[in-house]
């Protein structure tokens, strides 16, 4: 915990930037639980939801979100997402690019 207090008080203090990974997430879920993920996605795991598209008719239909999410908060997202979704929900992601970590994203370090 020192260390972690020490590097970020030289990292302000050398005028460097604090970045983070941002994935580029791909969710697939049922209709009725579309809600409750774009929810999710934007405010616990503080991400930006970039388009939802459906796919299928009917009860075959699946809605896909894409969006872009800080890594430090998808740690665990599985397990949520399966809750969310009562086990209906699938997720893949990938490398997107780096960002200014802000400070909701940093204090989760």
């Amino acid at each position: 915990a020192a260390a972690n207090k020490l590097v970020r008080k030289l990292v302000k203090a050398s005028g460097s930037m604090l970045v983070q990974p941002i994935m580029s997430v791909e969710v697939a879920v049922p209709e009725e639980h579309v809600g409750a993920v774009l929810a999710d996605i934007s405010s616990t795991r503080l991400g930006q939801v970039r388009d939802v598209v459906t796919t299928g008719q009917g009860l075959a239909a699946r809605h896909v979100v894409y969006a872009e999410i800080p890594l430090a908060t998808l740690l665990g997202y599985s397990t949520a997402l399966r809750s969310i979704t009562s086990g209906e929900g699938q997720f893949s992601m990938e490398y997107a690019h780096h960002s200014h970590a802000d400070q909701a994203t940093a204090l989760l370090d």
